[in-house]
């Protein structure tokens, strides 16, 4: 029979690889078999709010979390914590930094140590943070430190919400990621609206999508991967107009599923009637469809975006 300590360490190694994948909630139950905490919470950085957000916990009260995520970013150990990138457990934390909220209504009443990790993507971005504590008369080894920091890379995959679309997107193209509600959570927050509404989009159905889009002059090309925490990462480029349509013609396309009458469309544009009524004409001819019908079908297929 293994010892306690191979045991631990061969727990720690079936996990790294699963963790990017794994459902975070049962990542934290299976850890323990590594690292003999009671309590743990793993955390995604909001960097739009500056603040933590929890994604999973495993028996820390809600208020606790609540002190952790928003108190902890202004303590002084976070800063030793970026700064090493190692884990950093609580009995090696100098006395004169056990203050605060943190330490006076989550740590010390509660807990007689614990192990915190702050966790980075390969680029460098900061993701978030591991915590955990121990009851108390229970305190954590030099392994545990070691485990940590062996899991960190895994435990920062898992809570990355541009992973699932690195391998499928170029990373040189521009990227957002995008909130449910429209809010831009990272990337640069001149965007044009057809990126924010497709991101917004697919953050709330969770459902990847293709568009073609206008852009001033310019069309573009999205392509929106949901995350797996409830955000939608974009990626864009300009494009040519296919098929040989104008800007112009593109436009009146992507009105055309809405199934509004030549004068609607016109009025919507600018421009008269009979000029949009050439304008459907010349559409019809270059993509080769035999009606309006199948061109409005075409435009949806495309993902083609009125503005």
């Amino acid at each position: 029979m293994a010892d306690p300590t191979s045991r631990r360490l061969a727990a720690a190694l079936r996990l790294r690889d699963a963790l990017p994948v794994m459902d975070p909630a049962r990542a934290l139950f299976e850890l323990q078999e590594a690292v003999p905490y009671h309590h743990a919470g793993l955390s995604r950085w909001d960097p739009s709010e500056r603040t933590h957000r929890t994604v999973a916990s495993l028996g820390y009260p809600a208020a606790s979390l609540d002190v952790v995520n928003t108190q902890m970013a202004a303590h002084p150990v976070f800063e030793q914590l970026q700064a090493q990138r190692l884990p950093i457990v609580l009995h090696d934390v100098d006395d004169h930094l056990r203050t605060g909220a943190l330490f006076d209504t989550v740590i010390a009443p509660f807990y007689s140590d614990g192990i915190s990790q702050c966790l980075f993507a390969g680029d460098g971005r900061y993701l978030g943070m591991f915590n955990a504590s121990t009851t108390p008369g229970h305190y954590l080894d030099d392994q545990s430190k070691v485990t940590i920091a062996l899991l960190a890379a895994s435990l920062a995959a898992a809570l990355d919400p541009y992973e699932p679309s690195r391998k499928a997107l170029p990373d040189s193209r521009p990227t957002a990621l995008i909130a449910p509600d429209g809010t831009v959570v990272d990337g640069s927050r001149e965007l044009p609206i057809a990126v924010r509404n497709a991101g917004a989009e697919s953050a709330r159905t969770g459902a990847p999508a293709t568009y073609l889009s206008l852009d001033g002059t310019s069309v573009i090309r999205l392509e929106v991967t949901p995350t797996r925490g409830g955000l939608a990462v974009v990626k864009w480029h300009s494009i040519e107009p296919p098929m040989g349509l104008t800007r112009r013609e593109l436009e009146i396309l992507a009105l055309i599923p809405t199934g509004d009458s030549n004068t609607a469309i016109g009025a919507r544009l600018g421009i008269g009637a009979a000029t949009i009524a050439t304008h459907v004409e010349r559409v019809i001819r270059k993509v080769g469809v035999p009606n309006r019908t199948a061109a409005a079908a075409l435009a949806t297929r495309w993902g083609l975006l009125a503005n």
